[in-house]
């Protein structure tokens, strides 16, 4: 009876542990997306890229689709914004594949979209044009603005490489009228940008000047101060073709002033080209060469950070290639194990079996990956407290169904037998549940868990007006928690014993101390009770307490004893840290 009851427990707990895992996991893999998303409009794109790589993991191991898909979608972006078009098609690619498997219209368009703007960048202006279409199609189809001006953008873009202005002007135009429909303000500046572009290339620079003026207006009003350093080295080049050159010399001093604050590398390299041209026309030699010098020192710049960017970039997705193809290699492995669990009992086992598995395998995995800097900090911290919290939910729900089991249960052995398994239970969860909340993930503050512990205990055994003092001497001790389980074990133990047979029902109190001596410890417990009877060695004595307390401080390298002289426990033990180094 007492096997098939344990049987069941495990079970209902198999399934319950895991409904509260997946949500607090997805929960964890919406913060770390969350935060890249964060990191990229901040211009961290290496930090955005850490964090979308701790998400997707995330997301791969609940089946979350559409999250990874999300992910895919960012990292292409990432690859974008650092010169990779390689990286960044396969991300899309990526991305697309999974939202056409899913049916979501709106996430598959943007991939088009976006796969048509990395082909134009590489100058295939025809695959370009192929997905820039069907982005177009699907967007119409949805009604979407944004996606619409952005489309017709894109293929303005192409038409406009390919030579075919009037193409490219309308599609420019549809797009302007679009966005201006949409009422964003600071998107209105592209489409006036790219026709006042095909003006300059077509020599109609009155239209060009009129459309760069109004892209400026909108920045001023906006205060887009980077916006406002491109519209004037636009207006200043329109100027230059004009021979107009003192007011061209105006504005691209006024665009470099703008961007020298803000160091942005691009935008001053235009404007020392521009200024440099202007001086030569000018007949001032050494000005022309002064800012031509300046061009190539910035132009080479621009290059050599592209390609330090690029490199970094290449490198990380290296390391989350080979991330991801281990975490799939798991992963089968995993779905293996999962498929071979035929009988119960093999599925209770294995319940309590994963967890103790998993937290060696995720301690054997970080220090690997810290060796080969393939794993970040976040990612460890995450995997470390859901393995805990997961414990703690395990032990939890099997200690408050054996609770509820001595509502149908009589005998008072039985009983007694069934309140003392739940201490022992909760008192390993509460050591779990100071490890996922506190900053240290492998160690537990020893004086902090007594006190939590006798807090516990007295709420199962003290008696209405009964008060019980906790005199606790303990320094602030951290211990690993191969130490910690069975010490925890060993005070549960030796706290039930005084509730029940030192104070019975009455008042008392509890004395506690933890000395160092050399490299092994002293712990001390007394409590007001009348101790054990004069005479009585621990080792003839039978009971179940008695014998857990020994084998426990076997586990820890020490000695468990009693001195009748000044009635106190006496437990000597090694921190399994330190036993771990002398190994």
């Amino acid at each position: 009876m007492r096997y098939t009851l344990l049987l069941l427990l495990l079970t209902i707990n198999f399934y319950t542990s895991f409904s509260q895992e997946g949500k607090s996991s997805q929960y964890a893999a919406g913060a770390q997306y969350d935060s890249a998303i964060q990191f990229m409009q901040h211009a961290d794109d290496l930090n955005g890229l850490k964090y979308l790589r701790a998400a997707i993991t995330i997301y791969q191991n609940n089946g979350d689709r559409k999250g990874i898909a999300n992910c895919y979608q960012a990292m292409g972006q990432i690859a974008i914004n650092h010169s990779n078009p390689t990286h960044a098609l396969k991300n899309y690619l990526a991305a697309l594949k999974i939202s056409e498997a899913l049916g979501d219209k709106t996430v598959t368009a943007y991939c088009y979209n976006r796969i048509g703007d990395i082909n134009k960048g590489q100058r295939n202006y025809k695959d370009a044009l192929k997905y820039d279409l069907l982005a177009l199609q699907i967007f119409k189809e949805t009604n979407n603005k944004n996606g619409l001006g952005s489309c017709y953008n894109s293929i303005g873009d192409v038409f406009e490489n390919e030579g075919h202005y009037d193409e490219a002007l309308s599609n420019y135009t549809s797009a302007l009228k679009i966005i201006q429909e949409t009422g964003d303000q600071k998107s209105l500046t592209w489409p006036y940008y790219n026709i006042g572009e095909v003006y300059m290339l077509k020599g109609d620079y009155s239209q060009a000047l009129k459309y760069y003026q109004l892209a400026l207006k909108i920045q001023e009003n906006l205060n887009d101060q980077s916006g406002k350093a491109w519209s004037y080295n636009n207006i200043a080049a329109v100027y230059i073709k004009r021979k107009q050159l003192d007011t061209a010399e105006k504005y691209c001093l006024q665009s470099l002033e703008i961007t020298t604050k803000q160091n942005e590398l691009s935008g001053m390299t235009n404007a020392s080209r521009n200024l440099s041209d202007i001086y030569e026309q000018k007949g001032d030699h050494i000005k022309a060469l002064q800012y031509y010098k300046a061009y190539k020192t910035l132009q080479d710049s621009v290059l050599n950070r592209d390609n330090t960017r690029n490199l970094v970039t290449q490198q990380m997705q290296y390391d989350f290639d080979k991330k991801e193809a281990q975490i799939k290699e798991q992963q089968d492995k995993k779905d293996l194990i999962t498929t071979g669990i035929g009988a119960l009992i093999l599925l209770a086992a294995l319940v309590v079996r994963m967890a103790y598995r998993s937290q060696r395998k995720a301690s054997m995995l970080k220090s690997e990956l810290l060796q080969q800097k393939e794993e970040s900090i976040v990612q460890k911290e995450i995997l470390m407290r859901e393995i805990h919290h997961r414990v703690k939910n395990n032990l939890q729900v099997i200690g408050t169904l054996l609770e509820l089991q001595l509502a149908s249960i009589t005998d008072s052995y039985a009983r007694d037998a069934i309140t003392e398994s739940a201490t022992r239970l909760k008192a390993i969860s509460l050591i779990h549940q100071q490890l996922y909340r506190d900053a240290y993930l492998a160690t537990v503050e020893c004086s902090q868990f007594t006190t939590d512990l006798h807090t516990q205990v007295s709420t199962i055994f003290i008696n209405s007006g009964q008060y019980v003092t906790l005199r606790n001497e303990m320094p602030p001790i951290m211990l690993d928690i191969d130490t910690a389980v069975p010490l925890g074990l060993i005070l549960n133990e030796l706290m039930t014993n005084s509730y029940k047979y030192a104070f019975k029902g009455s008042n008392g109190s509890i004395d506690l101390r933890i000395e160092k001596e050399g490299d092994s410890y002293m712990l001390k417990y007394k409590d007001s009770g009348p101790g054990l009877p004069d005479g009585m060695d621990l080792r003839s004595l039978k009971s179940l307490g008695i014998l857990i307390m020994q084998s426990l401080t076997k586990q820890i390298g020490g000695a468990f004893t009693y001195s009748a002289e000044t009635k106190t426990f006496l437990i000597t033990f090694r921190d399994a840290a330190d036993m771990k180094k002398d190994a």
